[in-house]
Parts: structure tokens; sequence; C-alpha cells
């Protein structure tokens, strides 16, 4: 043991660290008397006998040298309440700090705000809220801090006069609402303070302490460190010092004021000093202004002079609002002459009626947020003053009392340091010499824009279309799917009114291509597409019914599948100049075929052997084709709603197949409401395949209401192309009508009712439904029409005419032709009126019950029922009308025959009155003496 303490220092620190473990944790052999180890040996061998990893060790105490410069420092985040306000409209900053010890309402938050054109040294006298005579921050601190103070208390509602001449003492606090701030917080009473800023780029924390250095630039001039503000530079250079240039001219630039110099020790006099910028160029500036300065108001650097002193002495300061007038913010009293500078009741001691003192309220005792009316250009900031979490090196209880600025920045200046013996050693002090100046000329680079502070940059925009399967019509019959694709900006601030939309469609015969063709304005010269942009705009119709030739200039004659991309581009523009924008876009599938889902009615063909199955029917008898679709006539208005969604009645079995020719699918797979629709040649159809596979058949009860609908799609696979193929068509349950129409418009016409145009100018002339025209002696010719138009195969029609009943003449067109015995004459009317009964037949109730479980008590009879009016009109009488005359005739026209009787009884009335008056206004009026005597004389 005396061998290793006499030769300790020979192995130097490290040798002698791991020597003491090995002399503690081994027992020592005799080799060790002849070998001494090595420092590497002795540290090779603890690593393989306690698997300490040298390298490890050395990785973690490389970390913790520098892990002093990571400390986790305050920071504040400001989020804003509408993100995109409008002018007058109230709007709240919220602030959230991070990082202190203190809870948040123990913090002091000093708000600020600048309005546009109240930038530092410029603008009028509503910018210059303290009455300086100049804009600096604590204008914008004041016009905050009387706002939190107010809270919408008006000052003159209590008149000037009454703050001090006829109430109250110019410094008295005369309602005890003064508050004494502490430096780190409210909750940081007799506590010690330290002031320290953090340097971001070196990742020190440095103490605001101050030594007791003197400086002295002359009468009226203090040392300053100014930056030149970069534009306007004309002519002519004066140099006041060694490196200090600046410019003079007609157009001279100005300087701004960006910290204070710092005077060092220089050489080996205690009291001679060096002056220098840790940002800027040294000057001698005017006292009476801080800025911006012309190279005339300054002074060289070689005017300043500084006495260096050792000493430091603590700089905390309060960066609360300040007033020109008596009395310091936050010092515990407020006076009368503060509450008339913040606008404050001097009888309420929470003018804000927050539960907290004026005083408290204007120093921003933990006024996390700050709602004001926003003007356009507005920006606000905030500086929040506590305890970090970070302790001190003083022998003491201290944290670290640092400030946290809205965007996280402040630039370090005046830098230096100091010793102070704690516990017996000297410990370095990181120091700056900031003052409360220095930080407020951070303030500028802190302000924030309420469109930027939680305000997501771009629009986060989601594309959908529908249908999931649509299909394009490649024939003449324009019967394809139109397909919605909708845009939505999940993040938007404003309404889809006051966004504008521009989109764009692109084909390609690559899925998930990015490149296609823009076919956007050749849609829309097809009539298959309208607007693309505008506001509001936020869904756009296709019209899938790009015909072959269509698609075969564009080169995509017969591609089956087809992929249309549908991009958007949607921009948000706000009142403040600013916009934001985002780009999203679909990719849809198109199935491009000439092939459809074709639908018919069904029968049951092989009922005499009790055999229920189903099978396509002729829809139309008189058609030559022995098996006519449904839906599939798009001449009528009401046709053309067949090509949007099939209508079919309730209880009714409906059969769909691919037409033309399937003979190239398989794989098939039909779906109904997105669930699988069996058919098998065993239970449902002799159509369909055996085994349950399926085919280009499939058949579906109809069990909805009125008003649902059914979604019928086929996926199959193109055996040419290897392809798979999609097919959809929607069917909707509607209540079945029937309607009298003409069924020879030469003999009987619908009357004439007048005109209406559209918005685009377009003139339509309009007839009626229920009253025609016909002239003497013409026939009555009539049909009754179905919607849906195959339930006419399954009623029977009792036609009437004046009440009496009319055979029909074609009952396969379901048609009359009636010649009155005696025609009426013109202006006489008659009453055609049909009564129909509806019942399926009994074997396709049977076919109901059997496989799909629906009762005869759900397929019951029903029956409906119209009626018209034809008036017996003349040629000249038509022609001839006009004015009253013709207003009369129209009206005789329209009405039923019930009014029209009692129309002319009405007439027939007047008449009789209007002939007894003129009769009595014949007979001559007889005196009431002649009464008496003719009565006398009949009694003789």
């Amino acid at each position: 043991m005396k061998f290793f303490a006499k030769r300790r220092e020979t192995f130097g620190k490290a040798s002698s660290v791991f020597l003491a473990l090995e002399m503690v944790f081994f027992t020592v052999s005799p080799a060790l008397a002849i070998h001494i180890p090595s420092a590497s040996e002795m540290a090779s061998d603890l690593e393989n006998r306690y698997h300490m990893n040298t390298g490890t060790i050395q990785n973690i105490s490389e970390n913790l040298n520098v892990d002093g410069n990571k400390p986790n420092v305050p920071q504040v985040t400001i989020f804003f309440t509408p993100t995109d306000p409008k002018p007058g409209q109230k709007i709240t900053a919220k602030a959230l700090p991070m990082y202190f010890s203190n809870q948040t309402d123990q913090l002091y938050y000093t708000w600020y705000i600048k309005h546009k054109g109240c930038d530092l040294g410029k603008g009028g006298a509503e910018c210059d809220a303290d009455g300086s005579g100049h804009v600096t921050v604590n204008d914008w601190k004041v016009v905050a801090a009387k706002i939190i103070a107010q809270n919408g208390f008006d000052p003159a509602d209590i008149g000037d006069a009454n703050y001090v001449a006829h109430m109250y003492d110019a410094g008295k606090d005369t309602d005890d609402d003064g508050y004494k701030a502490h430096f780190g917080g409210n909750d940081q009473v007799n506590r010690p303070s330290w002031c320290y800023i953090f340097d971001s780029q070196e990742g020190k924390n440095y103490e605001l302490s101050k030594n007791g250095s003197a400086f002295d630039c002359g009468g009226g001039y203090a040392p300053v460190c100014v930056s030149q503000v970069a534009g306007n530079i004309t002519s002519g250079t004066s140099t006041f010092g060694p490196g200090d240039t600046f410019i003079e001219g007609p157009g001279a630039d100005s300087y701004n004021s960006v910290g204070t110099p710092v005077c060092s020790k220089g050489g080996d006099i205690a009291w001679s000093g060096d002056v220098s910028c840790n940002t800027g160029q040294v000057a001698c500036a005017p006292t009476d202004n801080s800025g911006p300065f012309t190279s005339a108001q300054l002074r060289s650097s070689g005017s300043v002079q500084c006495n260096y002193d050792e000493t430091f002495i603590n700089n905390c300061s309060h960066l609360f609002a300040s007033t020109n007038e008596s009395g310091e913010t936050g010092n515990g009293s407020f006076g009368v002459n503060e509450e008339r500078f913040w606008g404050t009741n001097p009888q309420n001691p929470s003018t804000a009626d927050n539960g907290t003192n004026d005083e408290a309220n204007v120093v921003g005792f933990g006024q996390d947020t700050f709602t004001w009316n926003y003007r356009p250009g507005d920006q606000v900031g905030v500086v929040v003053e506590g305890v970090s979490t970070i302790l001190t090196k003083h022998d003491d209880s201290s944290s670290m009392i640092m400030y946290a600025f809205s965007k996280n920045k402040c630039a370090v200046s005046g830098k230096s340091g100091y010793s102070v013996n704690i516990k017996g050693y000297n410990v370095a002090i990181p120091a700056s010499n900031m003052d409360e100046s220095d930080l407020n000329g951070c303030l500028e680079g802190n302000l924030v824009d309420p469109l930027e502070g939680g305000q997501a940059k771009k629009l986060d925009v989601h594309v959908s279309s529908a249908p999931d399967s649509p299909v394009n019509d490649e024939t003449d019959e324009q019967s394809g799917d139109t397909l919605i694709v909708q845009a939505d900006p999940g993040n938007a601030s404003l309404s889809a009114a006051q966004e504008v939309f521009t989109w764009k469609v692109q084909v390609s015969d690559i899925p998930d291509s990015v490149t296609g063709a823009d076919i956007t304005v050749d849609l829309q010269r097809a009539g298959l597409l309208s607007s693309t942009k505008g506001n509001g705009l936020s869904s756009i119709p296709i019209q899938l019914n790009m015909t072959k030739t269509f698609l075969d200039t564009l080169g995509f004659g017969s591609t089956d599948p087809l992929y249309l991309r549908v991009s958007v581009k949607v921009d948000e523009n706000f009142e403040s100049g600013t916009a934001r924008s985002g780009k999203s876009d679909v990719i849809v599938r198109i199935s491009n075929t000439t092939k459809k889902i074709v639908a018919y009615t069904t029968n049951v063909p092989n009922v005499s052997t009790a055999d229920y199955r189903v099978a396509l029917a002729d829809s139309d008898p008189t058609d030559s084709d022995p098996l006519t679709p449904i839906c599939n006539k798009f001449a009528t208005p009401s046709d053309k709603l067949d090509k949007i969604a099939c209508r079919v009645m309730k209880n009714e079995i409906i059969g769909v197949k691919v037409s033309p020719d399937a003979a190239n699918y398989s794989n098939f797979q039909w779906l109904i409401n997105g669930t699988p629709l069996p058919c098998s040649r065993e239970s449902i159809s002799p159509q369909c395949a055996p085994g349950g596979t399926q085919n280009e058949y499939a058949f579906f009860a109809v069990a909805g209401n009125p008003g649902d609908s059914y979604t019928i799609e086929l996926r199959a696979t193109n055996a040419q192309t290897g392809k798979s193929v999609s097919l959809s068509r929607v069917f909707n349950v509607v209540d079945p009508i029937v309607e009298i129409s003409s069924a020879d418009s030469v003999q009987v016409w619908p009357a004439y009712l007048g005109e209406y145009q559209t918005l685009d100018g377009t003139t339509y002339q309009d007839y009626s439904k229920k009253n025609f025209q016909l002239f003497t002696g013409n026939t009555l010719r009539f049909k009754a029409n179905f919607i849906p138009s195959y339930v006419g195969s399954a009623s029977t029609r009792k036609w009437t005419v004046d009440g009496t009943d009319v055979i029909e003449s074609d009952p396969a067109a379901r048609e009359i032709s009636y010649v009155p015995d005696v025609p009426k004459a013109v202006g006489s009317a008659y009453s055609v009126g049909l009564a129909v009964s509806v019942v399926q037949p009994v074997e396709k109730r049977m076919a109901l019950e059997k496989i799909w479980g629906i009762t005869a008590l759900q397929s019951q009879e029903f029956k409906l029922s119209d009626s018209v009016q034809v008036v017996v009109a003349a040629t000249s009488d038509i022609a001839k009308a006009s004015g009253p005359k013709k207003f009369l005739a129209t009206v005789s026209q329209y009405l039923p025959s019930s009014i029209a009787f009692a129309f002319r009884l009405m007439l027939t009335i007047a008449l009789l009155i209007f002939t007894v008056g003129f009769v009595f206004a014949l007979v001559p009026e007889m005196s009431e003496g002649e009464n008496e005597e003719v009565i006398i004389s009949k009694r003789r």
C-alpha cells in the first residue's frame, strides 16, 4: 500500500481514480508487487470485470459537459380567435407560456399593440398614447394596458373634471386599487431577485447585472450603440472615429438604437476603460431622443469616455407600460393622476370588474388573454415575466427570473462577467448590462400578425366523389352517370361562399396518373361540364356522356376503364390583403363502355307446373321487340327522369341484365346497395347460372316504400383486356300514378296556357294537362299513361265520358276513341274520366311470397284515377278573341264542369235580377194617395 502511496503522483488523475477503485474492490496479488498497471490496463480490467463500457461513459460525460448550454428556458406562444378577424370585430389573443415555475395566473403579461401606421418614430398624435411627443414601444404598451384596465369602461361617463378638481386630490389613491409588483411574479414576495436573459446562439444565460462604470459623452449626450438603416444613401461622408462612418446628404440615412455600449477594463490602469458594442457601432446620441437618429444628431465614438468599475450591481427591471405622469407603474400606489391617465374609474378599485385591482391590471398581472377590436394591419406582442425552472449560482434560494417574448427572440448585448466567492470558491457569472431600454428594443421584432398566430400556412383540402363506380355512356342515349366531385377545406377560416374554387379535369388510361390530358375545356364545349371557377363552387357535376367520337378526338376511344383526375385549388383571401390556398385532387375510375345495366319487368313462365321461378318479361306488348326493357325511353321530360333513376313500384319483381351481349365478360358479381345479390337457376330464375354462380342476369324484389332507392351494381372482368368492369344503376320506389293524355293531337289537343321565360331568355309554351279542346264533330281520342310505365300491363281500366262507360278501342295501347252520338255545341264541355285497378298476377304474388317472403297481404290491389275536361271550341272565336273576351273564354275553357255550371248559374241569376229591375223601371211610380184611391175603387 505504501508503494502506491509514494508513487500516486506519477500516475496522473485518471490512473489515481482507477487505482483507488482497484484497491477498494480487488485483492492485491503477488504479481502486482512487481508490475505497475497502466491507466489503460486498469480501465480495461474494470471494463471486463464490471461490464463498464468506457465509450458509453465517455459519451455521457461529453453530454454532461454541454448540458448547461441546452436549458429549457421560458417561452411563450400566442394564438388568436378568430384567425381571420373582420374590421371592428372582437379578436382575442391567448398567451401560452412554458417552462415557468409559477402558475400562469401569477405571471406578469405585458401586452402591446401596434396599429397600422404607428411605427417607431412615426405616426401622428393618435399613435402617441403616452403624450411624449414621439412614438416608442411604450405607446404600444399603453394602448394595450388601457384596453385591459378599462375593459369597456368609458372615462367620459364620469367626466375629466371629476378626476381631480371636484372630487379628489391629484396624488391620492382614493379607492385603494394600488398594486406592488414583485420581480418574477406575484408569488415572489421576499424572494431574491436575479434577472437573466438567454442567448440562444451560445445556449448561455446572462445575468442582468451592470457594473458601476461611468460613461461621459458631454452635456446632453449619452453613449449608444446604433445600426444604420438600409436605404437612401445619396452623397457625402463624414467620419467621426476609427471604423465609424456616417452618410450625409439631402437624403441622409437614419440610425436606430440597438443597445448600450459596454465599458470593459482596459490596460493595466483600473480606472481606464475600452468602449465597445456587441451589435452596431458606438456613438453619442442626444439624451432627449430615442431615435431614429440622423448622422447630424450623432457624435463619434471618440467622444465617449468610460471609467471602469469592477463592481457589478443587480439590474432587474419590469417591462410594464409607464405613464408620463407622476408615479411608477406597479409601485403599490395608484393615485388619481394615474387613474386619469389610464382611464380607470377612481371610484372602483377594479374598473375591469375582473376581481383584480386597477394597477394590477395595468401591469398585466395574470392577464394571459388580450381582447380588442381589430383594425386591418394590427400587430400584437406580449412579454411574460416570471421565474424559470433554472437555478442561479448564488448562495441563496433564487431561481432565474426571465422574460419570454412573443417570438422568443432577443439578441443579448453588453456581455461581460464577474466572479463571486461562494462557499470558498470563485464562481464566474456571465453578465449583460442590458437594461429596460435594451429589452424594450426587442419588442418590435416580436410583433405577431393575428393572421399568423395559430393559423395554418395552407388550406387542407379534401376532395371526394360520388357515385363510387361511375359509368360513362359512349352511345347517343346519354344515360351515363353524373359524377359529383366535392371539395372540403377542413381548416378554412371563411365560409365556402367566400372562397374561390378553381377546378381542372384530366383523363388518362393509367391508374393514379397525374399527367393526363386536360379535358376541362372539351367537357365544357360538349355541355358535360359547366363553371369551373368561382366563389362558393365547392362541387361540380360532370355528365359522363362522353361519346366514342368525343373520346376518339382525345385518343381514348373505346378505352376501358378510364381514369379522371379532378383537381381543385382553393384560395382564401383576407381583408388584410393576405391569402392562403390549398390544392388537392381525386382520381376516379370510370367504366367506359357501351354496355349498361338494363331493367325489365318479370313474369312466371312455368306456373302450370307450380314452378314460381321468374324470368324477364316484355313491358310493352305493342312493341315489335319481343323483350322491351323498362326505363329505356327518354323522349319526354318524364321519361328522362328514368335516366337518373329508374322508377319502380313497391311489390314488383325487377330483372336486370347486362346489355348488349356480355359474352366477353366473366367473374360476374351482382350487388344491391353494397350487399351481394344472389341469383341461382334452382331457386330464382331459369335464366340464372346453376349452382349459385352468377352470370349476366339478376333479379330483386322491390320491398321498400316510396322514396326508398336501390343501387344495383355489377362487377365483372373483361376477358379480352383482363381489366375489371363496374356498372351500376339506381332504382327509385315511387307511388304509381295514371295520367290521361291525347292520343291524337289533330282530333283533341291540350289547352294553351301561355308562355314562360327562363333566366337565360328562352321562351317556352305551356299547355294544360287537365283541359283539352276539340272542334264540333271531332273524335275524343285519349290514352292512359302510367308511371312507372309498365304498371299499365297489370291494370284494369274503366273509361267514362260524361258519366257514360266507354270501351277501349285499343286495349294494348290503352286508348279510347269516342264519337258522341250528338256532338255538343261550341262552348260545351265533355268530362272524361278513368278509374284504374292494379293487382299483380297471382303467379307473381306467389313468387314474391315463396322466393322473397313478401306475403299476399303486402301485395294487394290498389286503385288509381284521373279526369280531364274537353271544351268544344270554335276556330273563329279563339282566333278573334281579345281583351276581356279572350280572358272569359280562357277561364271558361279551364274551369272544371262543376265550377263552369255554377258560373253559368250565377250569370243566369244576374240576368234575372237585371231583367226584373229593368221591368220595374218601366212601371210609372205612384204616390201613396193614388194607391189608396185605386184600392178603394177596386173594392167598390
